[in-house]
This record gives C-alpha cells, sequence and structure tokens, in this order.
C-alpha cells in the first residue's frame, strides 16, 4: 500500500466511526424537533376541537390521525410520549385542567 492509499483507508474509517453518526444524530435530531412541532399543533388542536370532559381517547385518536395524515412517522410510544409532554405543557400553561 502506498501512502495516498493508507490516508483513504484511514478517511473513509474516520467518516465511518465519527462523521455517520454525528451526520444521523443532526437528522434524528431534527426529525425529532419537527415531530415535536407537529404533536404540539396536533393536539392544541384537539384540545380547541373536541370540547368537554372525558373525551381523552377522542382527542388521542385525532391527534394520531392527524401525525399520520401529515407523515409524522414514528414508534406509537414515542408519539404517546410527545403527546403528553405537549399535554402537560398545554395544561401547565393555563390551558384545560
Amino acid at each position: 500500500m502506498d501512502f495516498i492509499q493508507i490516508i483513504l483507508a484511514a478517511s473513509a474509517a474516520a467518516f465511518s466511526a465519527v462523521l455517520l453518526p454525528l451526520i444521523r444524530r443532526i437528522v434524528t435530531g431534527k426529525q425529532m424537533e419537527a415531530a415535536e412541532k407537529w404533536v404540539s399543533t396536533a393536539v392544541k388542536a384537539a384540545e380547541q376541537l373536541i370540547r368537554g370532559e372525558g373525551k381523552g381517547e377522542e382527542r388521542l385518536r385525532y391527534v394520531l390521525g392527524f401525525l399520520k395524515d401529515n407523515g409524522v412517522k414514528s414508534d406509537e410510544s414515542e408519539l404517546r410520549a410527545l403527546i403528553e409532554a405537549a399535554v402537560y405543557e398545554l395544561n401547565d400553561r393555563g390551558g384545560e385542567k
């Protein structure tokens, strides 16, 4: 192997080991930010459109449908956690309690 091949091999290894995971984290982070915004919007809409006590399941179905219709793809348990966090934040800021 000559010097250039060694440098290229080392560069490829560094890219695979360091930069590729970093790029994946950035993309995943941006996807998570987008999902959080969609969830927040959907929760606010559900709270506004579906009024009354005991309507939590109906609101949840609305939010999950809204997210699906808008291309938010994630594990349902992750979406439920984001939804619960958005509901908590909405209620904590003086929304429906």
